[in-house]
């Protein structure tokens, strides 16, 4: 260890460590004035093993710990071997999960009866201190394609240059359905001032786009502009107040959308325990219109859950689902005879672990789900699709001695009482490693296989 107190520099050689769930070594940290540290000659992974299936080695890293890990001079490692080089790559830290996220730049890879071989891709990097960005993309055998890529340029710590390029093409019912944009903006953030503003370019409609989104936080309370033109008229639009407490408030105005709501006030997450019993529920009134359909509506949401602990290894859950809707008759509504829409779910589910000896469990779950109506619902977003549905689940998993090392044998079905169906059963072998999996499935309803690989 070599450290200067006065200039809170230093460097240590010869390290190996561990920062939440990636392990690290190289041949020496340079330690930075500030929380940030570099590490020369690094190999990064997931990995807990000592000899790990999947690493990057990299010519040096800069650590910020709890925010990101930049890494330049990347190849990547699979089994001991080389796979590919990029010049730099960003670990980003997911902060509601308190983990960093994959080091893979392939999440995934497999084959499917309905896509057939598809790939995923995902790539974050950081160029330079001042410009970084990230590249998504997928492709299947049977031609949908997907790639975005976001740039981001630093100017100073208020402002930043945005610029993404989005391309997507799907075959849905038929039919193809194809998105092309490319885009600028500005991003501007101070003291709670947070604005955007871009413009795209729409090749597929050859339509010019701009939209400004500005968002003020402002102690509790948040306020919210958007809008959006198109050829310079304005399609959409919204404008919203927003109080945040143990039961959050808002009035929004939201036009040019599936559901436009002119304007409308929320009560949210409306929490309340008694003898065991949860209950949550939110209330809003205001006027709604959707598929050209409008109308001054009241909905009280009402969820209530009971936890039913038998011990440690089985658990029971009793549920239940209110959707209220009541309709106000104005001068531009007519209403059948009902004004009023309810939506009523009652359901249970039951999980159990059964351990066979220290190597294999068992898994089983169960899950009822019952739905019913009353009245009529005057706007289409209020309809609910009806179902009595059984949900079985067993999973039976084989531990092997290394460490999060797993063959598990999973089966799901789904099965419609009502119409006597079997909607679907799922049969999947999965092996696990402690950082990456590979999988065998056949979906017995649509004959359909699946393979493939996750990191």
């Amino acid at each position: 260890l070599d450290f200067n107190y006065y200039t809170l520099q230093g460097s240590i050689s010869g390290v190996s460590s561990k920062i939440n769930d990636l392990s690290m070594s190289g041949k020496s940290i340079i330690l930075n004035e500030g929380t940030d540290f570099e590490i020369d000659e690094v190999e990064l992974t997931p990995c807990a093993l000592p000899d790990p299936h999947y690493s990057i080695k990299a010519k040096r890293v800069t650590v910020y710990p709890e925010d990101k890990i930049i890494a330049k001079g990347v190849w990547f490692y699979f089994n001991g071997y080389r796979v590919f080089y990029v010049p730099a790559y960003t670990v980003k830290f997911n902060k509601i999960s308190g983990k960093f996220e994959n080091l893979s730049i392939v999440p995934s890879l497999g084959y499917n009866s309905s896509d057939g071989i598809y790939f995923k891709l995902g790539y974050p990097y950081e160029l330079t201190d001042r410009l970084g960005g990230s590249i998504d993309a997928e492709i299947n055998q049977y031609g949908d394609k997907y790639f975005e890529m976001e740039n981001t340029y630093r100017v100073s710590s208020n402002l930043d240059i945005l610029n993404s390029y989005y391309y997507q093409e799907e075959e849905d019912d038929g039919k193809i359905k194809e998105t092309n944009e490319l885009s600028w903006g500005l991003h501007y953030r101070n003291n709670g001032l947070d604005i955007r503003s871009l413009y795209k370019q729409d090749y597929i409609i050859d339509k010019n786009i701009i939209e400004i989104d500005t968002r003020y936080k402002y102690q509790k309370y948040d306020f919210r502009y958007f809008n959006k033109f198109t050829t310079s008229d304005l399609s959409n639009e919204i404008y919203s107040i927003r109080y945040n407490n143990s039961s959050p408030l808002q009035l929004l105005y939201k036009k040019g959308f599936d559901v436009d709501y002119l304007p409308y006030f929320s009560i949210e997450q409306l929490e309340y325990s008694y003898s065991g019993i949860d209950i949550k529920s939110s209330l809003g009134i205001g006027k709604v219109a959707n598929n050209n359909i409008s109308s001054n509506k009241v909905r009280l949401n009402l969820g209530i859950d009971k936890k039913i602990e038998v011990n440690e290894k089985f658990v029971a859950n009793l549920y239940g689902q209110l959707e209220a809707n009541y309709y106000i008759n104005d001068d531009n509504v007519n209403y059948s005879a009902d004004n009023h829409y309810n939506y009523y779910m009652l359901g249970f589910n039951t999980k159990k672990n059964s351990d066979i000896n220290d190597k294999l469990t068992i898994d089983y779950s169960l899950d009822y789900n019952y739905s019913w109506e009353s009245g009529e619902a005057y706007l289409p977003e209020d309809k609910k699709e009806l179902k009595e549905i059984l949900n079985p689940a067993v999973a039976i998993t084989y531990h092997f001695p290394e460490y999060q090392s797993s063959l598990k044998l999973d089966i799901q079905g789904s099965y419609e009482l009502n119409s006597r169906e079997l909607e679907e059963l799922n049969i999947k072998l999965k092996r696990q490693l402690d950082c990456y999996s590979y999988y065998l499935g056949y979906d017995v309803v649509d004959e359909a296989f699946e393979l493939g690989i996750k990191f």
